[in-house]
């Protein structure tokens, strides 16, 4: 996550990781911290909850990943939490349901093809939401075509294996 939005004002960004810590007490979270976020959470004082070696329950955080590390970890997601424009598309491209950390999107189309939900930075409505769509046991994007998702999760999985 790295919107300025979230991450310029305390308060938003402490409800953030409160949320985030929440959520991975349900449900383990993985969270490739952007260099941005890295650098507000240490001005804020923030900079524990951040920390790879010093990890809350449940909330995994790493590097920045690459591009296809990533793919291949947002596809075999049970729900991504994002800020991103950028990934709420792919997640609908590969049917998986994405939860918003904003109010509003460049992408209206993720959430009229019902991957996406704008959810803002409450974290009880982040809890609930995130409750909600882990409870649905199959989601389907409606961009997906036949055998790309099997296709696109073999060639990510064979270059992670090769890195």
């Amino acid at each position: 996550m790295k919107i300025i939005n979230n991450f310029d004002n305390k308060k938003v960004f402490s409800r953030i990781l409160q949320t985030l810590s929440e959520i991975s007490l349900e449900l383990p979270i993985i969270f490739p911290v952007h260099p941005r976020t890295k650098k507000m959470a240490k001005q804020y004082g923030l900079d524990r909850s951040l920390s790879e070696g010093d990890p809350v329950q449940g909330l995994w955080i790493t590097e920045p990943l690459g591009y296809l590390q990533f793919l291949n970890l947002n596809m075999n997601a049970r729900c991504v939490i994002t800020d991103s424009g950028g990934l709420q598309e792919e997640t609908t491209v590969l049917g998986i349901p994405c939860v918003t950390l904003r109010e509003n999107t460049e992408r209206p189309v993720t959430c009229q093809a019902g991957t996406n939900q704008l959810i803002g930075n409450e974290p009880e409505k982040n809890l609930s939401t995130v409750k909600n769509i882990l409870k649905i046991r199959t989601w389907k994007g409606r961009f997906l075509k036949s055998g790309m998702e099997r296709q696109l999760k073999e060639l990510s999985n064979s270059y992670c294996l090769r890195i």
